[in-house]
């Protein structure tokens, strides 16, 4: 365990580093309060820097301090404060200041967050969701110490990067490996979305993806929202041993010595499903159970399912569902950067005019087109009345940062006793030729 911060005697070296290093000032302005100080002189002086260089744009002088100096009172703290620096050691690791920093405003900000929480009870105007707005952010303070890459002086660095081939974690089928790029990108920073219309196969086709992932021996973790985990199993139970899901209860025997043995060819492998009421949960939810899970079972997903986002609740409700939707998205897009990276899987609904439309576009996304424009890769998902008595199901990309967007379409055929899909072995259609084949078949039923 690393050894304690002296937070009285740090308060001193923020304030010196605050007068005398400009980049240091830039990196704790949006963090630093006068009232995170126990000694008030340096609170005192903190504020008198930060509402200068929040005016000016640039660390204050000691001229400059002092004409903003209207009080004896602030006079004395000032001079008190420069005083203290004499006994001050002033050279410092800056890796191990930012570090630092860091520790001491988390837990001052935190702090703070608990004494604001409380007055609120007492003043019978406290926020849930906006204290615990609060408590995510002090939590989360990070000073950033990295500049990033430049690409034109630091020229091999990102040859280097650019020379490293993207890993990929492959989705179980080859037409949506090759229009993602390669498959889920292991490294996570990105979040998947398919689309469909009510009872397409959204929850089909995410449940089939988790459990192509078992054949991989990588692990999945299934957030469900409207189907129990029962449910949520039985199905995944069905497409990985192909008992019928109706005769999963009288055939447990098999289904035991099926698991066992797939248990056994992939000895790494989780699947776990999880279940939250609908609305019942927002992504620091999930973002805690996975924590757990991690911690303490130690498994960490290779990719996290959520079905489906516009069944989550957003953090802090502004009771708009653009805006509520949008930021549902942007919560879970930023979950795929934490933990190390780990890409998130998740779906949302089609709107009406989608309905029996072939193929349809990004416009027709549901409640906010927010998500869509927060989405690395969004798929469409939809089927005919015919299609659905063929047990075919197509797909098509609406939108991808990684692959084509462009291309012929997805053929899925459907087992209905299992729910099992597999790409289909004839040619895929693009989208001209499969309305010509819609047309026949519509003929063909007149």
């Amino acid at each position: 365990m690393s050894t304690p911060l002296d937070l009285e005697f740090f308060e001193s070296v923020i304030a010196y580093n605050a007068l005398k290093n400009e980049t240091y000032l830039c990196s704790i302005i949006d963090h630093v309060r006068g009232e995170y100080f126990d000694n008030k002189d340096i609170g005192s002086v903190i504020s008198l820097i930060t509402t200068f260089y929040n005016d000016r744009g640039t660390i204050p002088t000691t001229t400059e301090i002092k004409s903003r100096i209207t009080t004896k009172e602030e006079r004395q703290s000032f001079i008190n404060v420069v005083t203290s620096f004499k006994s001050l050691d002033t050279k410092y690791n800056i890796d191990e200041l930012i570090a630092n920093t860091e520790h001491f405003l988390r837990q001052k900000a935190v702090f703070n967050a608990v004494l604001e929480a409380a007055d609120g009870i007492n003043s019978q105007s406290v926020s849930p969701s906006e204290t615990l707005n609060q408590f995510e952010k002090a939590c989360n303070i990070n000073l950033v110490n990295d500049f990033g890459l430049d690409i034109v002086n630091d020229v091999d660095d990102f040859i280097t990067r650019i020379s490293e081939d993207t890993v990929f974690i492959p989705t179980g089928y080859q037409w949506l490996d090759k229009m993602l790029g390669g498959g889920w990108v292991k490294t996570g920073k990105a979040l998947y979305v398919f689309s469909a219309a009510t009872n397409v196969g959204k929850s089909i086709m995410l449940g089939n993806l988790a459990s192509n992932l078992v054949a991989l021996n990588k692990n999945a973790v299934m957030f469900t929202l409207e189907m129990s985990e029962e449910m949520y199993g039985k199905r995944i139970a069905s497409n990985l041993t192909s008992i019928p899901i109706g005769s999963l209860k009288e055939n447990s025997d098999i289904l035991k010595d099926d698991m066992v043995t797939i248990q056994e060819e992939n000895t790494r492998s989780h699947l776990i499903i999880k279940e939250f009421p609908t609305k019942g949960a927002t992504v620091r939810t999930i973002e805690a159970y996975l924590k757990k899970l991690i911690e303490q079972r130690k498994i960490k997903p290779d990719v996290i399912f959520v079905d489906y986002l516009n069944l989550l609740a957003p953090s802090i409700s502004t009771g708009n569902t653009y805006l509520d939707i949008k930021s549902i998205a942007e919560e879970l897009r930023r979950l795929s950067y934490k933990f190390g990276g780990i890409p998130v899987v998740s779906a949302t609904q089609l709107n009406r005019s989608a309905y029996d439309q072939l193929n349809p576009g990004i416009e027709t996304t549901s409640e906010s087109m927010g998500l869509s424009h927060t989405v690395d890769a969004q798929i469409a998902l939809w089927a005919s009345e015919e299609d659905r008595e063929m047990g075919l199901l197509h797909a098509g990309m609406q939108k991808s940062r990684f692959g084509a967007r462009t291309g012929k379409n997805g053929t899925f055929n459907v087992d209905w006793d299992t729910l099992r899909l597999t790409e289909s072995s004839d040619v895929v259609l693009e989208g001209r030729e499969l309305e010509n084949a819609h047309s026949i078949l519509t003929s063909l039923g007149d």
